[in-house]
């Protein structure tokens, strides 16, 4: 009878362990997919309300809103219907159930692991003790059939992995966390971030694996643990930096330009390449709502990155030299041309970006001219 009330709490433990991993993901994740979406699209659509949108919506949805015959909508009602073409709820719905199954799947196979090991150190601890301590066990400690310890798994297969296996899903299990609940809490969760999330998962067990044929086993652990929580970017470059040393290569470090930008420190940098943004003209061309969507920014400071790509686009590096004095920023061009300005005038102004950035005041100001008047800044001048 004590068996059997021991195995049932070993399965009791067992689920309830799994519907807690499950739990702690999932509840962030449908309570973003509830409110949370809904609360992001209204961030950008009120941040265009009532402003004219036309040039946003004809330089980079003019056909889609043609082929979808939303002409004759109102602004506000086809830029709604544009950010459900870039970010639908129904975006959300395989990733969200991909990452159930793979929660289920694999925190299922650690923690039966885990219980499995800790069943068998208990038995073995106590069976070596039990004959010089007689008087302390009042019946002799068995082992359960492995038949019966597996039915309390049942329908996971009867497996055991290795310690550095089971720290690995440990650490995936973490970032996918840390992914599930600041995705919530800042509203940025993206149908993207769950399949990456998923993957996660997924590669942790290989990874372990590979992690103890190369390392010792009281660091097997740690290291496995330390690889499924870091960033998956983290992660493939510390896998290529070893292959390059493993072949005598030297590994090259580019140039990150998008640095010398106000406000783009490596992180931002990083979410902007996995974008495919590796200049900053580029922004320039980039849809902005759907960058700061897809990139998980805030919508006014995607626009200031783009309002610097506008100048960029034009003057490249000497860009960095004028954002010093105010004007790296096509918004501040155009007031510049459309204001009357205080203190100064607007000679003085221009031979002061002139001597800034080595450029003849009479060839700068031309450029300057046609960044003000381009549609386009008039259009984030608005916002």
């Amino acid at each position: 009878m004590d068996q059997q009330f021991h195995l049932f709490a070993i399965s009791v433990t067992f689920w309830v362990s799994e519907a807690i991993i499950f739990l702690i993901v999932m509840v962030p994740v449908s309570r973003f997919f509830t409110y949370g979406w809904k609360i992001r699209k209204e961030d950008f659509t009120n941040r265009i309300a009532g402003k004219q949108i036309s040039t946003y919506l004809d330089r980079f949805w003019a056909s889609t809103i043609e082929r979808n015959g939303w002409g004759a909508l109102s602004q506000p009602q086809q830029f709604s219907r544009v950010y459900d073409v870039i970010a639908g709820r129904r975006f959300y719905l395989m990733p969200i159930a991909l990452l159930a199954a793979c929660l289920l799947l694999f925190g299922g196979f650690a923690v039966q692991c885990a219980i499995r090991m800790g069943y068998e150190w208990y038995v073995q601890s106590y069976m070596a003790t039990e004959a010089a301590e007689k008087d302390v066990f009042t019946q002799t400690i068995n082992h359960a059939h492995l038949e019966t310890l597996n039915s309390i798994f049942t329908p996971f297969p009867p497996l055991l992995l290795n310690v550095s296996a089971v720290t690995a899903v440990a650490g995936a299990y973490l970032a996918v966390v840390q992914i599930a609940i600041f995705g919530y809490k800042t509203r940025t969760l993206l149908s993207s971030d769950l399949l990456w999330a998923s993957f996660r998962l997924v590669i942790a067990i290989p990874l372990g694996y590979a992690v103890s044929s190369v390392v010792a086993q009281p660091l097997g652990g740690l290291i496995g643990f330390g690889l499924g929580a870091f960033p998956i970017d983290s992660v493939i470059k510390l896998l290529r930096r070893l292959t390059s040393r493993s072949f005598n290569e030297a590994e090259v470090q580019d140039h990150d330009d998008l640095l010398k930008m106000i406000g783009v420190r490596p992180d931002i940098s990083s979410r902007l390449n996995d974008e495919g943004i590796f200049a900053p003209s580029q922004l320039a061309d980039t849809d902005p709502v759907s960058l700061a969507i897809r990139a998980g920014l805030s919508f006014d400071f995607v626009l200031n990155l783009v309002a610097q790509s506008q100048v960029w686009s034009f003057l490249a590096d000497t860009t960095a030299k004028m954002a010093p004095l105010g004007y790296g920023d096509a918004r501040t061009i155009r007031r510049f041309f459309a204001t009357p300005h205080v203190g100064a005038e607007p000679g003085q102004i221009l031979s002061a970006l002139a001597k800034a950035t080595g450029i003849d005041a009479l060839a700068l100001q031309p450029v300057l001219t046609v960044i003000a008047n381009d549609p386009f800044t008039e259009f984030l001048s608005a916002l």
